[in-house]
């Protein structure tokens, strides 16, 4: 196992995304025409999703055209993703001034804008994910350090192994506490330790790391 690799798999900034790997066939096959191009390569940058913002903006205006007291902000960088909203001088304008956004923005923007967050929520299953690959691994059902969640339910499968998947996820989301709980089983073991670290130390005084997972 080797946990660098693991965490290089999605390069998440504020400029580029990579479209996670068990996602990305289906978010092609559902994205409109207008997507597709964003999201061929596996990649969503922040350009991109600012022109696709950008059309459904232009969308709307055009929608709306014959609208009068309808307004579209123009989208800006919120810190995380782009914004934008519409006001209107009636509440009838105001409802057909949202039917003409929500349509626009799926044509235009949906399914990137989805690749685009999607990718910093996995971001954040990382660290989990490649701990429970080290459980799996550890149970005998070999899998690859960077497996997702997705990755690791086949590999479950094709091992006859109902349950492991959700097993190792216990473990991995408890493990913070078998350090000590192995220490003062004789183990030499830190607080900082990854979750490999424990696998190996409870293997070293003979006691099962179940034991100090409470499992």
């Amino acid at each position: 196992m080797n946990a660098p690799a693991a965490m290089a798999r999605f390069a998440v900034d504020d400029n580029r995304r990579e479209i996670p790997r068990g996602e990305f066939q289906r978010l092609l096959a559902s994205a409109p025409a207008e997507q597709r191009a964003a999201l061929e390569d596996g990649v969503v940058t922040r350009d991109e999703l600012a022109a696709a913002h950008e059309s459904a903006h232009a969308c709307a205006v055009a929608a709306t055209a014959g609208m009068p007291g309808v307004r579209f902000e123009t989208p800006w960088w919120g810190g995380a993703d782009f914004r934008w909203g519409f006001q209107a001088d009636t509440r009838e304008l105001l409802d057909r001034a949202g039917v003409a956004y929500d349509a626009c923005h799926a044509r235009f923007v949906s399914t990137v804008g989805e690749a685009w967050s999607m990718a910093k929520a996995y971001e954040r299953l990382l660290p989990l994910w490649h701990d429970m690959a080290v459980c799996m691994d550890a149970e005998g059902v070999a899998v690859a350090d960077d497996a997702d969640w997705n990755e690791m339910k086949v590999a479950e499968k094709a091992a006859n192994r109902n349950g492991l998947v959700d097993m190792c996820s216990g473990r991995a989301q408890a493990y913070g506490n078998a350090p000590g709980c192995l220490r003062a089983k004789g183990a030499q073991v830190a607080d900082t330790a990854t979750f490999k670290e424990p696998v190996a130390a409870a293997a070293s005084v003979g006691t099962p790391l179940s034991v100090c997972l409470g499992q």
